[in-house]
């Protein structure tokens, strides 16, 4: 999607049409504002489909390391992980989430997923629509 002439736009195309396919979706993007995560949520909800986040709560400095050992296109600016971390929002279930969980860094390789909080409401989908949150920097 990098040369998309609007990537949000297409990305939620793409969402809709897999998930009218009966098909799930991960969406790997920070999305670490709700405004950012709206539309994602709205289409996900309109086809009946389930919606979960996970969010990496990582610090800066774990971040920052990370990102140097990337290479090429994987590897981002630094700014771009202040500016992630600065805005960050966590997901919360009003949003129209079903469930969040938690993704933390433990040691270098590892990462611990804990179950946050989940929705009484249960859509009864059998597909999902599922996307990062990265509380700072990339995710990563």
């Amino acid at each position: 999607m990098r040369s998309a002439r609007n990537r949000e736009r297409r990305q939620l195309r793409e969402v809709e049409a897999h998930l009218a396919a009966g098909r799930s979706v991960v969406i790997d993007n920070t999305n670490p504002r709700r405004e950012t995560r709206r539309g994602t949520i709205d289409v996900a909800r309109r086809a009946g489909a389930r919606v979960v986040a996970y969010w990496f709560d990582t610090r800066v400095d774990d971040c920052l390391q990370r990102n140097r050992e990337r290479s090429g296109e994987q590897r981002v600016p630094d700014v771009a992980i202040f500016s992630a971390a600065k805005g960050f929002e966590r997901p919360e279930l009003d949003e129209g989430i079903h469930q969040t969980f938690r993704v933390g860094l433990v040691g270098t390789d590892a990462f611990e997923v804990t179950c946050l909080e989940s929705s009484h409401e249960d859509s009864g989908a059998e597909r999902s629509a599922a996307f990062s949150v990265a509380r700072e920097g990339t995710g990563s």
